[in-house]
């Protein structure tokens, strides 16, 4: 006769995995919202002769992961606002919004696009005129270093706690293994 023994992972090991997940992820996403930002537009080498704009996020500054592209760019005019009624932000802070203006309506690329509102004009002269114009955001100094240290340590204990997580998960999948193959049949 076979009887197969399991054994259930431990609740440590359980609240080790979710902090683990918790730690990495939130690593993550403090990494991705101080993430230096770029801005380029330049005139579309290829099709109806607009201009093309690339909104490029950085990790560290150094590491591109993330890019979206704008085609057939026409000009570019900021909005006020949610829905351009003016509505303030957090903080009290004025929201404005940067939009691109194409052959196929409006776009608008989002919080790290409307990091650049402030030159719109810059960008829709450049734009209207063809010349090839990049605009960078980066944080400060102090702003990118402690930001950063707190990714990687939350990033590095968070790999720390899953790593033991999965041996101990390995270790119980092992003493489960043992016990069974002992077993008469």
């Amino acid at each position: 006769m076979f009887i197969l023994q399991t054994t259930a992972p431990s609740s440590r090991s359980t609240s080790k995995l979710v902090r683990g997940l918790v730690f990495v992820f939130g690593a993550l996403v403090l990494i991705w919202l101080n993430a230096g930002t770029r801005l380029s537009c330049e005139k579309a080498t290829v099709g109806s002769g607009g201009v093309e704009c690339n909104l490029s996020l950085w990790a560290f500054n150094a590491i591109p992961f993330q890019e979206i592209e704008v085609h057939d760019v026409r000009g570019i005019t900021k909005r006020a606002g949610v829905g351009g009624s003016g509505d303030r932000g957090w903080g009290g802070a004025a929201v404005e919004h940067l939009v691109f203006i194409t052959e196929r309506g409006t776009e608008s690329l989002g919080y790290f696009a409307d990091q650049f509102a402030g030159d719109w004009q810059k960008l829709d002269t450049a734009v209207k005129q063809g010349k090839r114009t990049e605009l960078v955001k980066e944080h400060s100094t102090i702003e990118f270093l402690i930001a950063h240290l707190a990714a990687l340590a939350a990033l590095l204990y968070g790999s720390r706690l899953l790593l033991q997580t999965a041996a101990e998960l390995k270790d119980v999948a092992d003493v489960a293994s043992v016990s069974s193959a002992s077993r008469p049949d």
